[in-house]
């Protein structure tokens, strides 16, 4: 299993950005933006969020593009699993939900296709 500990490797530089970031559930694109984690080559960031998720360290959820301007675009979350109790995937789960959710409503106030 992956830990913290591994801070010198994709993985542990993966899980110390996100304990770092205020809301802690970041795009997988706000993710590899951040510090260290920007010198990870995009295929190394993929198998260490893969590697992370079947861990269950991490939680990582797809998304469909909410407006067509946007397919094409990672729309992965990336939240981190904290804890051993059985409601910590669903507490990541419950911290995705509202960060979509946010992340659409944003998107409806603010975007208007011609």
């Amino acid at each position: 299993m992956t830990t913290a500990g591994d801070e010198g490797t994709a993985d542990g530089l993966v899980v110390a950005t996100l304990r770092a970031a205020p809301d802690a559930v970041l795009f997988a694109s706000e993710l590899h933006a951040a510090g260290s984690v920007a010198e990870i080559a995009p295929v190394d960031l993929d198998a260490a969020l893969d590697r992370l998720a079947a861990d269950g360290v991490v939680l990582v959820v797809a998304h469909e593009p909410p407006d067509p301007h946007l397919a094409g675009h990672d729309l992965r979350l990336v939240a981190p699993v904290v804890g051993d109790t059985p409601d910590a995937v669903d507490r990541a789960g419950d911290a995705v939900r509202r960060r979509w959710a946010d992340f659409v409503r944003q998107l409806l106030i603010t975007h208007r296709c011609q």
